[in-house]
């Protein structure tokens, strides 16, 4: 089974979810670049990081980033407002050393009947969407 997850929608989801606006760009089969824009004073920057799929490990999902220590401080701050606004994802989102994060799916409670049909084999980027391949069990 192939899911096709349109960026446009995932960008959506964010927004209403979470009022923060992020733009994603495939950069590889296994890499999306992920950015925003930031606001300090006068000046607007664009900030963005590369995220890629390491491995997939039953309901567990290895990423890692390839920016450097300020990236990695304003991701661990991200995840913590993330948290604060969604704090039932507690334990889902590792942010490890050496640019790792690793998404812990089996432990949110809205994907527990997923997993009792559904195992993720890969994820891939094309140029509009994520693409999961999926097996139904």
């Amino acid at each position: 089974m192939v899911v096709r997850l349109p960026y446009i929608e995932v960008k959506n989801y964010i927004l209403s979810h979470f009022n923060k606006d992020i733009e994603f760009r495939r950069v590889s089969d296994n890499t999306v670049s992920v950015g925003t824009t930031l606001k300090v004073a006068f000046i607007s920057q664009t900030v963005g990081l590369n995220v890629t799929v390491d491995d997939i490990r039953g309901k567990d999902i290895f990423l890692s980033h390839n920016n450097g220590f300020g990236i990695d401080l304003m991701l661990k701050g991200f995840m913590k407002f993330i948290l604060s606004v969604r704090s039932e994802l507690g334990d889902a989102i590792e942010v490890g050393s050496s640019n790792t994060i690793i998404l812990h799916l089996g432990i949110i409670k809205q994907l527990e009947k997923v997993f009792e049909s559904v195992e993720i084999k890969s994820i891939s980027f094309d140029s509009n969407v994520i693409v999961v391949n999926a097996l139904l069990i």
